[in-house]
């Protein structure tokens, strides 16, 4: 395979507007694939590959069949001519297929996929930082389509598919309709296997923020009359929503390095919560882009052993999830001098969109002053506000599925169908957006959140081919870590300029 994918970088590197995209499928979901791609991998339970063409399926006998090259574990050719292979025995089925690229001028193969950013300045001078992260949902807030959430951001894998739940502030049913635009707007092919829309009943019109699968209403809210760190005041960054936010720079020596905010609010009775309005930095984005560049044209393979009982799958999930344990912050909150009690953790992965929740403080906390203490990962966290809510719980939740899925303003009914069968993805493109419409009685007065599910496959870009490096790659497996440390000063030393970076490196159309 790997011979295969090199021949195919040479001979495509000097086209524009050609795609090769790779799109993967359990056996299971075999009916789904693309029956004109020219090409089939077939990644087998063992590690082994086969490369085919004029491909197809013996149902009766349950096997696959082409005509191509079998690799062994190693990438070692050990077999060409025709092949029939037991459907038992694949782990992962992988088309290729040329089409074009909106809005760039790109060139997309290997495993994975891989993207040529040639025509795009910002992102070939810095391709660790390009933009991605996941699908980005969008609603009229009165002005415009504004960003409101980025689905399933920690899902860079079929493995790792989960359900992500985002408040969107700025979203309101009109009539009981809601429509939510999402998009793909990165070198990204996305699977997304459901969007629902959860609308909360406002108890007397009060706000309703999320605390893990639980809704609670707002009583009350406060901002702090101190805010600090080791180092500074955030005082003012974290007193309100607006956008000015507390963004310490990072540890050059360490990725990983943990800080503490303690952060104190005036009297206040009853249940309480910590309301946190926050994002990530773009360390996660850089640390995981930095991974898929050492694996190079080895990255399919890695993401074939996931999906089969390979000896390695639990570290190489251990390290796919080392965004998720940055982006924990641990929460302890006490009465002045008193000993500090266990509130919570809050986690959420994703760079783009702003998303507020809250971490309940122990029920046994003393009414009158709190003290709470946030421990992070330093420079990982944008925090834009830290308010102490007085709460109850909330009514209960209503959960809608879209009714119509619009494309280019005409109904997709296949996208429609896709996103309403739970066994099934829709596979979005770079530059792909689709128009969700919800009938959502009774969301009018609601507060309103997002579910969605389903998974992503980061293109592994052309320019990250030159970094290629199998040892550093199996460090990175076999201790974290140690590569959180060793990434910390390239990492710092681009840092000032990321931010602007990332969001000049999205794809298609802006909202």
């Amino acid at each position: 395979m790997g011979r295969i994918l090199r021949l195919l970088l040479v001979v495509l590197v000097g086209c524009t507007h050609t795609e090769w995209q790779a799109h993967m499928h359990p056996p299971g979901e075999r009916s789904q694939l693309d029956q004109q791609a020219p090409f089939l991998k077939v990644h087998l339970r063992d590690g082994a590959v086969f490369a085919l063409a004029d491909w197809g399926f013996d149902e009766t006998a349950r096997v696959v069949f082409g005509d191509g090259v079998h690799y062994d574990v190693s990438r070692r050719v050990v077999g060409r001519g025709s092949h029939r292979i037991p459907l038992d025995r694949v782990a992962l089925l992988e088309t290729n297929r040329p089409r074009s690229v909106t809005n760039t001028g790109a060139v997309v193969l290997g495993v994975v996929s891989g993207l040529s950013l040639g025509v795009n300045v910002f992102c070939a001078a810095s391709p660790k930082t390009c933009y991605g992260s996941c699908p980005t949902f969008y609603t009229d807030d009165g002005q415009g389509l504004a960003l409101q959430a980025e689905g399933f951001s920690g899902s860079v894998a079929r493995a790792l598919e989960e359900t992500d739940v985002d408040a969107m502030p700025g979203a309101r049913a009109v009539g009981g309709r809601v429509e939510v635009v999402m998009r793909n707007e990165a070198a990204e092919t996305h699977a997304v296997r459901s969007v629902r829309l959860v609308a909360v009943p406002r108890p007397q019109g009060r706000r309703v923020v999320r605390a893990g699968a639980s809704y609670f209403a707002l009583r009350s809210r406060a901002a702090p009359g101190a805010c600090r760190g080791s180092d500074r005041d955030c005082t003012a960054d974290v007193a309100t929503a607006d956008g000015r936010e507390d963004a310490p720079r990072v540890d050059p020596t360490d990725l990983g390095a943990q800080e503490t905010l303690t952060v104190s609010f005036a009297g206040s009775a009853g249940r309480r919560g910590l309301v946190v309005t926050a994002r990530n930095s773009l360390v996660g984005t850089f640390v995981f882009y930095r991974f898929l560049g050492w694996l190079g044209l080895d990255a399919g393979a890695l993401f074939a052993a996931l999906e089969r009982d390979d000896p390695r799958r639990g570290r190489i999930l251990d390290a796919m999830r080392v965004g998720r344990s940055l982006a924990r912050i641990r929460v302890e909150a006490r009465a002045p001098g008193g000993p500090w009690l266990a509130a919570g953790e809050h986690d959420e992965l994703g760079p783009i969109a702003r998303e507020t929740a809250l971490v309940p403080l122990p029920e046994g906390l003393p009414d009158g002053p709190v003290e709470v203490r946030l421990t992070m990962t330093r420079g990982f966290w944008k925090l834009d506000e830290l308010a102490l809510a007085e709460i109850e719980p909330a009514p209960g939740a209503a959960v809608f599925e879209p009714s119509v899925v619009l494309r280019r303003g005409s109904p997709d009914p296949e996208a429609l169908a896709s996103l309403r069968d739970p066994e099934r993805h829709l596979l979005t493109s770079p530059g792909d957006a689709y128009t969700l419409v919800y009938e959502a009685p009774g969301g009018d007065d609601a507060e309103l959140f997002l579910e969605s599910r389903g998974y992503y496959v980061e293109w592994v870009r052309e320019e990250w081919l030159a970094d290629q490096d199998a040892a550093a790659a199996a460090s990175f497996l076999a201790d974290p870590r140690a590569a959180l440390r060793s990434m910390a000063p390239d990492y710092a030393r681009i840092e000032p300029g990321v931010e602007e970076q990332f969001w000049r490196t999205r794809v298609g159309e802006r909202p």
